[in-house]
Protein backbone atom coordinates (compact mmCIF):
# COMPACT_ATOMS: atom_id res chain seq x y z
CA UNK A 1 0.00 0.00 0.00
CA UNK A 2 1.17 3.20 -0.72
CA UNK A 3 2.25 6.05 1.71
CA UNK A 4 0.38 8.81 2.28
CA UNK A 5 3.54 10.85 1.01
CA UNK A 6 3.05 8.80 -2.14
CA UNK A 7 -0.53 9.04 -2.78
CA UNK A 8 -0.18 12.83 -2.37
CA UNK A 9 2.43 13.36 -4.75
CA UNK A 10 0.74 10.87 -6.69
CA UNK A 11 -2.41 12.85 -7.13
CA UNK A 12 -1.29 16.40 -7.38
CA UNK A 13 0.30 15.12 -10.29
CA UNK A 14 -2.80 13.40 -11.81
CA UNK A 15 -4.71 16.47 -11.08
CA UNK A 16 -2.71 18.51 -13.18
CA UNK A 17 -5.04 19.15 -16.38
CA UNK A 18 -2.36 19.40 -18.56
CA UNK A 19 -0.80 16.29 -17.46
CA UNK A 20 1.93 15.57 -20.46
CA UNK A 21 2.08 11.12 -19.81
CA UNK A 22 1.76 10.01 -23.25
CA UNK A 23 -1.38 7.71 -21.97
CA UNK A 24 -3.61 10.99 -22.24
CA UNK A 25 -2.46 12.43 -25.48
CA UNK A 26 -5.12 11.19 -27.08
CA UNK A 27 -8.08 12.36 -24.60
CA UNK A 28 -6.98 15.88 -25.34
CA UNK A 29 -9.13 16.69 -28.15
CA UNK A 30 -11.71 15.49 -26.47
CA UNK A 31 -11.32 17.09 -23.16
CA UNK A 32 -10.92 20.55 -24.74
CA UNK A 33 -13.21 20.24 -27.66
CA UNK A 34 -16.17 22.82 -27.87
CA UNK A 35 -18.55 20.44 -29.23
CA UNK A 36 -19.24 18.97 -25.76
CA UNK A 37 -21.41 22.16 -25.17
CA UNK A 38 -23.22 22.24 -28.09
CA UNK A 39 -25.71 19.18 -26.85
CA UNK A 40 -25.83 21.09 -23.10
CA UNK A 41 -27.27 24.01 -25.23
CA UNK A 42 -29.22 23.10 -27.38
CA UNK A 43 -31.70 20.92 -25.14
CA UNK A 44 -31.68 23.07 -22.17
CA UNK A 45 -33.54 21.92 -18.86
CA UNK A 46 -37.25 22.84 -18.72
CA UNK A 47 -40.40 22.44 -17.09
CA UNK A 48 -41.64 21.21 -19.92
CA UNK A 49 -40.00 18.17 -20.59
CA UNK A 50 -41.88 15.23 -18.28
CA UNK A 51 -38.99 13.36 -17.06
CA UNK A 52 -35.86 14.48 -14.79
CA UNK A 53 -32.69 12.16 -14.63
CA UNK A 54 -30.34 12.58 -11.84
CA UNK A 55 -26.89 11.03 -13.33
CA UNK A 56 -24.86 10.40 -9.78
CA UNK A 57 -21.50 11.14 -10.84
CA UNK A 58 -19.50 11.54 -7.08
CA UNK A 59 -16.15 11.93 -8.75
CA UNK A 60 -14.86 15.36 -10.43
CA UNK A 61 -12.23 14.76 -11.98
CA UNK A 62 -11.10 14.39 -15.54
CA UNK A 63 -8.41 11.78 -16.19
CA UNK A 64 -11.30 8.97 -15.43
CA UNK A 65 -12.73 7.00 -18.02
CA UNK A 66 -16.36 6.23 -15.98
CA UNK A 67 -16.24 10.19 -15.80
CA UNK A 68 -16.42 10.14 -19.78
CA UNK A 69 -19.38 7.40 -19.67
CA UNK A 70 -20.92 10.13 -17.26
CA UNK A 71 -21.14 12.58 -19.54
CA UNK A 72 -22.38 10.96 -22.64
CA UNK A 73 -25.08 9.55 -21.03
CA UNK A 74 -25.92 12.97 -19.65
CA UNK A 75 -26.55 14.17 -22.69
CA UNK A 76 -28.16 11.36 -24.48
CA UNK A 77 -30.73 11.47 -21.85
CA UNK A 78 -31.15 15.51 -22.71
CA UNK A 79 -31.40 14.24 -26.50
CA UNK A 80 -33.64 11.89 -25.71
CA UNK A 81 -36.46 14.76 -24.29
CA UNK A 82 -35.08 14.71 -20.34
CA UNK A 83 -33.83 17.61 -18.07
CA UNK A 84 -30.45 16.55 -16.57
CA UNK A 85 -28.66 17.39 -13.60
CA UNK A 86 -25.13 16.05 -12.39
CA UNK A 87 -24.88 15.29 -8.79
CA UNK A 88 -21.42 15.40 -7.38
CA UNK A 89 -19.70 15.06 -4.05
CA UNK A 90 -18.17 18.18 -4.21
CA UNK A 91 -16.17 17.40 -0.68
CA UNK A 92 -19.95 16.81 1.16
CA UNK A 93 -19.02 13.27 1.84
CA UNK A 94 -16.08 12.70 4.14
CA UNK A 95 -15.11 10.23 2.22
CA UNK A 96 -16.21 7.46 -0.05
CA UNK A 97 -15.91 3.97 -0.95
CA UNK A 98 -13.98 4.49 -4.71
CA UNK A 99 -10.77 2.93 -3.44
CA UNK A 100 -10.17 -0.37 -1.87
CA UNK A 101 -8.33 -1.75 1.16
CA UNK A 102 -7.18 2.48 1.84
CA UNK A 103 -7.30 3.65 4.80
CA UNK A 104 -9.29 6.88 5.86
CA UNK A 105 -6.52 9.11 6.23
CA UNK A 106 -5.41 8.25 2.52
CA UNK A 107 -9.09 8.38 1.13
CA UNK A 108 -8.60 12.19 2.70
CA UNK A 109 -5.97 12.39 -0.16
CA UNK A 110 -7.93 11.41 -2.57
CA UNK A 111 -10.51 13.16 -1.38
CA UNK A 112 -8.71 16.32 -1.73
CA UNK A 113 -7.37 15.79 -4.97
CA UNK A 114 -10.69 15.37 -6.79
CA UNK A 115 -12.64 18.38 -4.96
CA UNK A 116 -9.63 20.59 -6.19
CA UNK A 117 -10.23 18.94 -9.82
CA UNK A 118 -14.25 20.05 -9.34
CA UNK A 119 -13.27 23.53 -11.40
CA UNK A 120 -11.60 22.13 -14.09
CA UNK A 121 -14.10 19.43 -14.34
CA UNK A 122 -17.12 20.93 -14.31
CA UNK A 123 -15.84 24.15 -17.10
CA UNK A 124 -14.79 20.55 -19.41
CA UNK A 125 -18.03 18.49 -19.09
CA UNK A 126 -20.58 21.07 -18.78
CA UNK A 127 -23.89 20.23 -17.46
CA UNK A 128 -26.36 21.59 -14.71
CA UNK A 129 -24.50 20.74 -11.46
CA UNK A 130 -25.51 19.80 -8.15
CA UNK A 131 -23.18 19.39 -5.16
CA UNK A 132 -23.57 17.25 -1.86
CA UNK A 133 -22.83 20.58 -0.12
CA UNK A 134 -25.59 22.50 -1.23
CA UNK A 135 -27.82 19.73 0.60
CA UNK A 136 -26.01 19.27 3.70
CA UNK A 137 -25.44 22.04 6.50
CA UNK A 138 -22.81 21.49 9.31
CA UNK A 139 -25.52 21.42 11.73
CA UNK A 140 -27.47 18.49 10.08
CA UNK A 141 -24.18 16.66 9.72
CA UNK A 142 -23.22 17.02 13.45
CA UNK A 143 -26.76 16.17 14.65
CA UNK A 144 -26.85 12.67 12.33
CA UNK A 145 -23.11 11.92 13.48
CA UNK A 146 -24.31 12.70 17.01
CA UNK A 147 -27.43 10.48 16.73
CA UNK A 148 -25.23 7.77 14.86
CA UNK A 149 -22.44 7.60 17.56
CA UNK A 150 -24.58 7.41 20.05
CA UNK A 151 -26.08 3.49 18.59
CA UNK A 152 -25.44 0.94 20.30
CA UNK A 153 -23.92 -2.56 18.04
CA UNK A 154 -27.49 -3.71 17.62
CA UNK A 155 -29.28 -0.36 17.18
CA UNK A 156 -26.50 0.23 14.56
CA UNK A 157 -27.54 -3.24 12.85
CA UNK A 158 -30.99 -2.76 12.85
CA UNK A 159 -31.44 1.22 12.37
CA UNK A 160 -33.43 2.56 9.53
CA UNK A 161 -33.19 6.22 8.67
CA UNK A 162 -35.74 7.86 5.88
CA UNK A 163 -37.08 4.43 4.94
CA UNK A 164 -33.77 3.50 4.26
CA UNK A 165 -32.05 0.16 6.42
CA UNK A 166 -28.41 1.87 6.55
CA UNK A 167 -26.88 -1.32 7.51
CA UNK A 168 -27.39 -3.13 4.33
CA UNK A 169 -25.09 -0.55 2.36
CA UNK A 170 -22.98 0.15 5.63
CA UNK A 171 -21.54 -3.93 6.10
CA UNK A 172 -20.71 -3.87 2.46
CA UNK A 173 -18.48 -0.72 2.86
CA UNK A 174 -17.25 -2.54 5.78
CA UNK A 175 -16.36 -5.47 3.56
CA UNK A 176 -14.80 -3.76 1.08
CA UNK A 177 -13.01 -1.36 3.22
CA UNK A 178 -10.99 -4.61 5.31
CA UNK A 179 -11.59 -7.18 2.69
CA UNK A 180 -13.41 -9.40 4.44
CA UNK A 181 -16.65 -10.01 5.35
CA UNK A 182 -18.20 -7.78 8.14
CA UNK A 183 -17.38 -9.35 11.83
CA UNK A 184 -18.52 -7.92 15.17
CA UNK A 185 -15.65 -8.90 16.92
CA UNK A 186 -13.10 -8.18 14.11
CA UNK A 187 -11.18 -5.20 15.15
CA UNK A 188 -11.94 -1.80 13.41
CA UNK A 189 -15.28 -3.28 11.85
CA UNK A 190 -17.52 -1.63 14.53
CA UNK A 191 -15.64 2.01 14.15
CA UNK A 192 -16.39 1.47 10.40
CA UNK A 193 -19.56 0.42 10.15
CA UNK A 194 -20.27 3.24 12.11
CA UNK A 195 -18.70 5.58 9.47
CA UNK A 196 -19.89 4.02 6.50
CA UNK A 197 -23.66 4.68 8.47
CA UNK A 198 -23.14 7.84 8.36
CA UNK A 199 -21.96 8.03 4.78
CA UNK A 200 -25.16 6.16 3.82
CA UNK A 201 -27.31 8.41 5.99
CA UNK A 202 -25.78 11.45 3.93
CA UNK A 203 -26.54 9.84 0.65
CA UNK A 204 -30.09 9.28 1.91
CA UNK A 205 -30.88 13.21 3.37
CA UNK A 206 -29.29 14.22 0.07
CA UNK A 207 -31.65 11.75 -1.72
CA UNK A 208 -34.48 13.06 0.06
CA UNK A 209 -33.58 17.19 -0.31
CA UNK A 210 -32.73 16.27 -4.30
CA UNK A 211 -36.37 14.05 -4.55
CA UNK A 212 -38.00 17.08 -3.06
CA UNK A 213 -36.77 19.95 -5.26
CA UNK A 214 -36.17 18.29 -8.44
CA UNK A 215 -38.65 16.12 -8.57
CA UNK A 216 -36.72 13.36 -10.46
CA UNK A 217 -38.19 10.23 -12.43
CA UNK A 218 -35.09 8.45 -13.17
CA UNK A 219 -31.80 7.57 -11.62
CA UNK A 220 -28.33 6.99 -13.29
CA UNK A 221 -25.78 5.79 -11.20
CA UNK A 222 -22.35 3.36 -10.90
CA UNK A 223 -22.49 0.48 -8.37
CA UNK A 224 -25.74 1.54 -6.65
CA UNK A 225 -24.35 -0.10 -3.43
CA UNK A 226 -21.80 0.32 -0.29
CA UNK A 227 -22.61 3.09 1.52
CA UNK A 228 -21.66 5.59 -1.01
CA UNK A 229 -24.41 4.97 -3.23
CA UNK A 230 -26.23 2.64 -1.32
CA UNK A 231 -28.45 4.88 0.89
CA UNK A 232 -29.14 7.54 -1.70
CA UNK A 233 -30.76 4.60 -4.43
CA UNK A 234 -32.82 2.84 -1.70
CA UNK A 235 -34.19 5.82 -0.82
CA UNK A 236 -35.30 6.98 -4.15
CA UNK A 237 -36.59 3.63 -5.46
CA UNK A 238 -38.41 3.46 -2.25
CA UNK A 239 -40.07 7.14 -3.16
CA UNK A 240 -40.80 5.42 -6.75
CA UNK A 241 -37.97 6.79 -8.91
CA UNK A 242 -36.50 4.46 -11.71
CA UNK A 243 -32.72 4.10 -10.53
CA UNK A 244 -30.91 2.07 -13.27
CA UNK A 245 -27.10 1.44 -12.19
CA UNK A 246 -24.53 0.89 -15.07
CA UNK A 247 -21.68 -1.95 -14.50
CA UNK A 248 -18.50 -3.01 -16.50
CA UNK A 249 -18.62 -6.46 -17.41
CA UNK A 250 -15.75 -8.48 -18.35
CA UNK A 251 -17.41 -10.67 -20.64
CA UNK A 252 -18.37 -11.67 -23.70
CA UNK A 253 -15.39 -8.68 -24.20
CA UNK A 254 -14.08 -5.84 -22.93
CA UNK A 255 -16.49 -2.46 -23.46
CA UNK A 256 -19.50 -4.28 -22.34
CA UNK A 257 -21.56 -2.77 -19.46
CA UNK A 258 -24.84 -4.17 -17.82
CA UNK A 259 -27.63 -1.80 -16.62
CA UNK A 260 -29.77 -3.39 -14.01
CA UNK A 261 -32.41 -1.28 -12.60
CA UNK A 262 -31.77 -0.94 -8.87
CA UNK A 263 -32.73 -3.80 -6.21
CA UNK A 264 -32.40 -4.97 -3.11
CA UNK A 265 -33.60 -8.26 -3.59
CA UNK A 266 -30.63 -10.94 -4.33
CA UNK A 267 -33.01 -13.20 -6.23
CA UNK A 268 -34.32 -10.20 -8.74
CA UNK A 269 -33.84 -11.40 -12.17
CA UNK A 270 -33.51 -7.99 -14.53
CA UNK A 271 -36.15 -7.47 -16.59
CA UNK A 272 -38.69 -10.05 -14.94
CA UNK A 273 -40.57 -9.97 -18.09
CA UNK A 274 -38.10 -10.03 -20.24
CA UNK A 275 -36.78 -13.01 -18.35
CA UNK A 276 -40.19 -14.71 -19.21
CA UNK A 277 -39.94 -14.18 -22.69
CA UNK A 278 -36.27 -15.71 -22.89
CA UNK A 279 -37.45 -18.77 -20.51
CA UNK A 280 -39.99 -19.26 -23.72
CA UNK A 281 -38.22 -18.63 -26.58
CA UNK A 282 -35.68 -21.92 -27.80
CA UNK A 283 -32.13 -20.66 -28.67
CA UNK A 284 -31.12 -21.17 -32.47
CA UNK A 285 -28.00 -22.60 -33.68
CA UNK A 286 -26.67 -19.34 -33.87
CA UNK A 287 -27.13 -18.38 -30.19
CA UNK A 288 -26.11 -22.08 -29.10
CA UNK A 289 -22.77 -20.76 -31.13
CA UNK A 290 -22.29 -17.95 -29.36
CA UNK A 291 -22.30 -19.77 -26.27
CA UNK A 292 -19.95 -23.01 -27.15
CA UNK A 293 -17.57 -19.87 -28.57
CA UNK A 294 -17.70 -18.19 -25.34
CA UNK A 295 -16.99 -21.44 -22.47
CA UNK A 296 -14.35 -22.35 -25.50
CA UNK A 297 -12.48 -18.98 -24.53
CA UNK A 298 -13.20 -19.35 -21.08
CA UNK A 299 -11.70 -23.04 -20.33
CA UNK A 300 -8.39 -22.38 -22.41
CA UNK A 301 -8.06 -18.82 -20.24
CA UNK A 302 -7.87 -16.57 -23.40
CA UNK A 303 -11.05 -14.53 -22.60
CA UNK A 304 -11.49 -10.84 -21.37
CA UNK A 305 -13.36 -12.64 -18.41
CA UNK A 306 -10.25 -14.52 -16.92
CA UNK A 307 -7.48 -11.83 -17.88
CA UNK A 308 -7.57 -9.86 -14.72
CA UNK A 309 -7.09 -12.60 -12.89
CA UNK A 310 -5.32 -14.55 -14.95
CA UNK A 311 -1.92 -16.15 -13.46
CA UNK A 312 0.49 -18.63 -15.49
CA UNK A 313 0.29 -21.74 -12.94
CA UNK A 314 1.92 -24.91 -14.11
CA UNK A 315 2.31 -26.64 -11.20
CA UNK A 316 0.35 -29.77 -10.10
CA UNK A 317 0.57 -31.85 -6.84
CA UNK A 318 0.79 -35.48 -7.11
CA UNK A 319 -1.86 -36.59 -4.23
CA UNK A 320 -3.65 -33.80 -4.81
CA UNK A 321 -3.95 -35.28 -9.07
CA UNK A 322 -4.45 -38.98 -7.71
CA UNK A 323 -7.19 -37.70 -5.56
CA UNK A 324 -8.63 -36.32 -8.37
CA UNK A 325 -8.05 -39.17 -10.62
CA UNK A 326 -9.89 -41.58 -7.78
CA UNK A 327 -13.42 -42.60 -9.02
CA UNK A 328 -14.45 -43.99 -6.08
CA UNK A 329 -14.29 -40.96 -3.80
CA UNK A 330 -16.71 -38.57 -3.30
CA UNK A 331 -15.43 -35.15 -3.71
CA UNK A 332 -17.47 -31.65 -3.76
CA UNK A 333 -15.51 -28.01 -4.25
CA UNK A 334 -16.41 -25.44 -2.09
CA UNK A 335 -16.07 -22.39 -4.19
CA UNK A 336 -14.91 -18.91 -2.11
CA UNK A 337 -16.35 -15.59 -2.50
CA UNK A 338 -14.32 -12.57 -2.71
CA UNK A 339 -16.15 -11.15 0.60
CA UNK A 340 -15.76 -7.55 -0.20
CA UNK A 341 -17.33 -7.58 -3.95
CA UNK A 342 -20.09 -5.24 -4.45
CA UNK A 343 -23.61 -5.86 -3.12
CA UNK A 344 -21.82 -8.89 -1.46
CA UNK A 345 -24.08 -8.31 1.43
CA UNK A 346 -27.23 -9.01 0.19
CA UNK A 347 -26.93 -11.68 -0.39
CA UNK A 348 -29.13 -14.08 1.33
CA UNK A 349 -29.98 -17.57 2.20
CA UNK A 350 -33.30 -19.14 3.97
CA UNK A 351 -30.94 -22.21 4.98
CA UNK A 352 -28.02 -20.27 6.63
CA UNK A 353 -27.39 -16.80 9.08
CA UNK A 354 -24.99 -15.53 6.35
CA UNK A 355 -22.09 -16.55 3.79
CA UNK A 356 -19.59 -17.00 6.87
CA UNK A 357 -21.86 -18.99 8.58
CA UNK A 358 -22.66 -21.42 4.80
CA UNK A 359 -18.49 -21.27 4.66
CA UNK A 360 -17.93 -22.57 8.23
CA UNK A 361 -20.65 -24.88 8.86
CA UNK A 362 -20.12 -26.57 5.32
CA UNK A 363 -16.25 -27.25 6.46
CA UNK A 364 -17.91 -28.10 9.83
CA UNK A 365 -19.70 -31.35 8.07
CA UNK A 366 -17.04 -32.25 6.45
CA UNK A 367 -14.58 -32.77 8.80
CA UNK A 368 -17.33 -34.70 11.14
CA UNK A 369 -17.45 -36.94 7.75
CA UNK A 370 -13.80 -37.97 6.72
CA UNK A 371 -15.07 -40.18 3.84
CA UNK A 372 -15.81 -37.41 1.41
CA UNK A 373 -13.29 -34.75 0.58
CA UNK A 374 -13.87 -31.38 0.05
CA UNK A 375 -11.61 -29.23 -2.07
CA UNK A 376 -12.08 -25.29 -0.94
CA UNK A 377 -11.04 -23.03 -4.08
CA UNK A 378 -10.35 -19.86 -2.57
CA UNK A 379 -11.40 -16.67 -5.20
CA UNK A 380 -8.75 -15.60 -7.68
CA UNK A 381 -8.93 -11.89 -5.79
CA UNK A 382 -7.90 -13.90 -2.51
CA UNK A 383 -4.86 -14.26 -4.13
CA UNK A 384 -3.88 -11.76 -6.42
CA UNK A 385 -5.64 -8.53 -4.45
CA UNK A 386 -4.72 -10.02 -0.98
CA UNK A 387 -1.24 -11.28 -1.31
CA UNK A 388 0.28 -9.27 1.59
CA UNK A 389 -2.65 -8.48 3.41
CA UNK A 390 -4.16 -12.47 4.39
CA UNK A 391 -7.25 -11.92 4.70
CA UNK A 392 -10.84 -12.80 3.13
CA UNK A 393 -12.13 -15.86 3.33
CA UNK A 394 -9.21 -17.74 3.43
CA UNK A 395 -8.26 -16.16 7.12
CA UNK A 396 -11.58 -16.75 8.11
CA UNK A 397 -11.55 -20.64 7.75
CA UNK A 398 -7.81 -20.71 8.84
CA UNK A 399 -8.84 -18.68 12.32
CA UNK A 400 -11.48 -21.27 12.91
CA UNK A 401 -10.35 -24.50 12.39
CA UNK A 402 -6.49 -24.29 12.26
CA UNK A 403 -4.96 -27.42 10.77
CA UNK A 404 -7.57 -29.03 8.54
CA UNK A 405 -7.99 -33.00 8.38
CA UNK A 406 -7.30 -34.87 5.05
CA UNK A 407 -10.38 -35.02 3.67
CA UNK A 408 -10.54 -30.92 3.25
CA UNK A 409 -7.88 -29.78 1.22
CA UNK A 410 -7.04 -25.75 0.33
CA UNK A 411 -6.17 -25.62 -3.75
CA UNK A 412 -2.68 -23.57 -3.13
CA UNK A 413 -2.28 -20.98 -5.82
CA UNK A 414 0.27 -22.16 -7.63
CA UNK A 415 -1.87 -25.63 -8.69
CA UNK A 416 -3.05 -25.02 -12.15
CA UNK A 417 -6.77 -26.59 -12.02
CA UNK A 418 -9.13 -24.26 -13.41
CA UNK A 419 -12.83 -24.71 -11.95
CA UNK A 420 -13.65 -26.72 -15.55
CA UNK A 421 -11.23 -29.42 -15.04
CA UNK A 422 -12.49 -30.16 -11.63
CA UNK A 423 -15.70 -30.31 -12.71
CA UNK A 424 -14.58 -32.97 -15.39
CA UNK A 425 -13.16 -35.04 -12.65
CA UNK A 426 -16.57 -35.64 -11.31
CA UNK A 427 -16.41 -33.20 -8.33
CA UNK A 428 -19.35 -31.78 -7.46
CA UNK A 429 -19.53 -27.61 -7.16
CA UNK A 430 -20.66 -25.57 -4.04
CA UNK A 431 -21.01 -22.35 -4.52
CA UNK A 432 -23.36 -19.79 -2.28
CA UNK A 433 -24.46 -17.71 -5.19
CA UNK A 434 -21.56 -17.74 -7.95
CA UNK A 435 -21.46 -17.83 -11.56
CA UNK A 436 -19.88 -21.23 -11.28
CA UNK A 437 -23.01 -22.53 -10.29
CA UNK A 438 -23.97 -21.26 -13.73
CA UNK A 439 -21.63 -22.68 -15.80
CA UNK A 440 -21.68 -26.44 -13.49
CA UNK A 441 -25.38 -26.32 -14.58
CA UNK A 442 -25.07 -26.04 -18.26
CA UNK A 443 -22.05 -28.38 -18.41
CA UNK A 444 -24.33 -30.82 -17.00
CA UNK A 445 -22.39 -31.41 -13.81
CA UNK A 446 -23.83 -31.24 -10.02
CA UNK A 447 -24.13 -28.15 -8.16
CA UNK A 448 -25.48 -26.82 -4.67
CA UNK A 449 -26.45 -23.85 -3.68
CA UNK A 450 -26.11 -22.63 -0.25
CA UNK A 451 -27.78 -19.19 -1.04
CA UNK A 452 -30.29 -17.64 -3.20
CA UNK A 453 -29.33 -16.16 -6.50
CA UNK A 454 -30.98 -15.02 -9.70
CA UNK A 455 -29.43 -18.06 -10.77
CA UNK A 456 -31.50 -20.75 -8.86
CA UNK A 457 -34.88 -18.44 -8.74
CA UNK A 458 -34.70 -18.99 -12.63
CA UNK A 459 -34.34 -22.59 -11.65
CA UNK A 460 -31.09 -23.80 -13.10
CA UNK A 461 -30.27 -25.54 -9.79
CA UNK A 462 -32.67 -26.98 -6.75
CA UNK A 463 -33.98 -24.25 -4.02
CA UNK A 464 -32.18 -24.74 -0.59
CA UNK A 465 -34.75 -23.85 1.93
CA UNK A 466 -33.65 -25.55 5.40
CA UNK A 467 -30.20 -26.59 6.42
CA UNK A 468 -31.43 -30.28 6.92
CA UNK A 469 -32.49 -29.94 3.08
CA UNK A 470 -28.98 -28.69 2.25
CA UNK A 471 -26.38 -31.45 4.20
CA UNK A 472 -28.95 -34.22 3.02
CA UNK A 473 -28.01 -33.52 -0.57
CA UNK A 474 -24.34 -33.51 0.06
CA UNK A 475 -25.42 -37.09 1.77
CA UNK A 476 -27.23 -37.86 -1.35
CA UNK A 477 -26.16 -35.80 -4.36
CA UNK A 478 -28.06 -37.84 -6.80
CA UNK A 479 -30.93 -35.16 -7.14
CA UNK A 480 -28.68 -32.32 -8.11
CA UNK A 481 -27.68 -34.62 -10.62
CA UNK A 482 -30.75 -35.68 -11.87
CA UNK A 483 -31.93 -31.44 -11.94
CA UNK A 484 -30.20 -30.86 -15.54
CA UNK A 485 -31.48 -33.50 -16.88
CA UNK A 486 -35.14 -32.02 -16.94
CA UNK A 487 -33.85 -28.14 -16.56
CA UNK A 488 -31.37 -27.90 -19.05
CA UNK A 489 -33.19 -25.74 -21.80
CA UNK A 490 -34.01 -23.38 -19.05
CA UNK A 491 -30.41 -23.42 -18.06
CA UNK A 492 -29.55 -23.02 -21.88
CA UNK A 493 -31.21 -20.14 -22.12
CA UNK A 494 -30.36 -18.41 -19.03
CA UNK A 495 -26.56 -18.62 -19.57
CA UNK A 496 -27.51 -16.84 -22.82
CA UNK A 497 -29.92 -14.48 -20.77
CA UNK A 498 -26.90 -13.61 -18.60
CA UNK A 499 -24.08 -13.70 -20.91
CA UNK A 500 -25.00 -11.88 -24.27
CA UNK A 501 -29.05 -10.53 -23.30
CA UNK A 502 -27.87 -8.23 -20.63
CA UNK A 503 -24.30 -7.77 -21.49
CA UNK A 504 -24.71 -4.24 -23.09
CA UNK A 505 -21.76 -2.83 -25.90
CA UNK A 506 -21.53 1.11 -25.39
CA UNK A 507 -19.94 2.46 -28.34
CA UNK A 508 -16.91 4.76 -26.73
CA UNK A 509 -15.25 1.83 -25.05
CA UNK A 510 -12.36 0.23 -26.78
CA UNK A 511 -12.91 -3.59 -26.50
CA UNK A 512 -9.04 -4.44 -26.81
CA UNK A 513 -8.39 -2.76 -23.52
CA UNK A 514 -8.48 -3.59 -19.69
CA UNK A 515 -8.19 -0.76 -17.13
CA UNK A 516 -9.78 1.70 -15.81
CA UNK A 517 -8.21 4.56 -17.71
CA UNK A 518 -8.45 6.91 -20.63
CA UNK A 519 -7.49 3.79 -22.83
CA UNK A 520 -10.03 2.73 -22.90
CA UNK A 521 -12.10 5.66 -24.11
CA UNK A 522 -12.35 5.25 -28.32
CA UNK A 523 -11.20 8.83 -28.73
CA UNK A 524 -11.92 8.63 -32.58
CA UNK A 525 -15.69 7.56 -32.18
CA UNK A 526 -16.38 11.34 -30.03
CA UNK A 527 -14.41 13.91 -32.30
CA UNK A 528 -17.77 15.08 -33.72
CA UNK A 529 -19.55 14.98 -30.55
CA UNK A 530 -22.86 16.45 -31.45
CA UNK A 531 -23.20 13.85 -34.20
CA UNK A 532 -21.96 10.95 -31.79
CA UNK A 533 -25.34 11.60 -29.53
CA UNK A 534 -27.48 12.48 -31.49
CA UNK A 535 -26.94 9.63 -34.23
CA UNK A 536 -25.23 6.76 -32.39
CA UNK A 537 -28.20 3.59 -32.41
CA UNK A 538 -26.62 2.17 -29.39
CA UNK A 539 -26.41 4.48 -26.75
CA UNK A 540 -29.75 6.00 -27.72
CA UNK A 541 -31.16 2.65 -27.63
CA UNK A 542 -29.81 2.02 -23.99
CA UNK A 543 -31.35 5.23 -22.49
CA UNK A 544 -34.29 5.02 -24.31
CA UNK A 545 -35.17 2.16 -22.77
CA UNK A 546 -34.40 3.38 -19.02
CA UNK A 547 -36.37 6.31 -19.06
CA UNK A 548 -39.61 4.01 -20.86
CA UNK A 549 -38.48 2.34 -17.30
CA UNK A 550 -37.91 -1.03 -19.28
CA UNK A 551 -35.09 -3.48 -18.94
CA UNK A 552 -31.91 -2.63 -20.87
CA UNK A 553 -31.63 -6.07 -22.45
CA UNK A 554 -30.90 -7.11 -26.17
CA UNK A 555 -34.33 -8.90 -26.99
CA UNK A 556 -34.08 -12.39 -28.61
CA UNK A 557 -34.34 -11.12 -32.11
CA UNK A 558 -31.51 -8.81 -31.73
CA UNK A 559 -29.44 -11.60 -32.15
CA UNK A 560 -30.93 -12.80 -35.32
Amino acid sequence: MLSSKLLELKYKILSNPYLPLKKYDSARPYIWNSGLKDIFDEYPNSPDREKTVIVYGLRSYVHHNLSMMEKTFSDCFRFQGANVYNLLCDGGLPSCDMYTFDSIDNQKISCNFCTKSLPFYEKNYPNDYLHFSQYLSSAEKNELKEKIDKLSVDELLEFHYLGVKVSRHSKSSVAKYFADAFREEAPGHIDILRHSSYISCLGALVAKKVFDTKKPTHIFTLHGCYATWGGFCEFMKNNGVEVYVYRKLFNPSMGYFDFPKWTADPQDIQGELAWEKYKHTPLNSKQKKMIDDFFEKKKSGKSDDYLIFFHNKTQNDEKFQNLLEDKGKRKFVLYLHSLWDSGFEEATSPAFKDHNSWVLETIAYFIDHPDIYLIIKPHPQEYSILEENKKGAIALITDKFGKLPENVIFMEKEWSFTSYQLMHFGCISITYYGTVGLESAFFKFPVLFGGFSPIVNAGCAPKVEKKEDYFALIENPQPLYDHHKTHFEIIERYVFFSYFSQAIRVDIYRSDKMYLDQECIDWNKLKDYNKFIKENPDMNRIVKLMLDGKAVINEPEYFN
